[in-house]
């Protein structure tokens, strides 16, 4: 049942699908700033990995974190692909994909520099 460990991930992977595969059109069109989307990549990718740090150390894996960057990598991948070729009104760039790899690193550098050691650890 290590699998069920994995819920708070897959709570927001799905989050991050529904997000990606919105129609371009429904979309708020007022960016605070310039490629803030970009941003919100970064966010997005950032809670993934971090969600990801905790049921992914318990695995006991080497280089766990290495593996969590490269999780979503390819998930960040699929989901450009997905949207190049399945959103409406949507398309991929490598852009979003480096904004999501980058969201990935600092949010496993979070988590081992301000969450590993603390009481509130539990909330991941």
């Amino acid at each position: 049942m290590k699998l069920l460990r994995f819920w708070k991930p897959a709570v927001w992977l799905a989050v991050i699908l529904v997000l990606s595969l919105i129609p371009g059109n429904k979309l708020p069109g007022i960016p605070v700033f310039p490629h803030f989307d970009k941003l919100v990549h970064a966010a997005m990718y950032f809670g993934l990995a971090v969600l990801l740090v905790k049921p992914m150390g318990q695995y006991r894996l080497k280089w766990s974190y290495l593996w969590i960057i490269l999780i979503c990598l390819v998930i960040g991948s699929l989901m450009e692909y997905f949207q190049a070729t399945l959103a409406i009104r949507r398309s991929g760039s490598w852009e979003d994909e480096l904004a999501n790899v980058s969201g990935a690193i600092l949010g496993i550098l979070f988590f081992h520099f301000l969450v590993k050691d603390y009481r509130w650890k539990w909330l991941f």
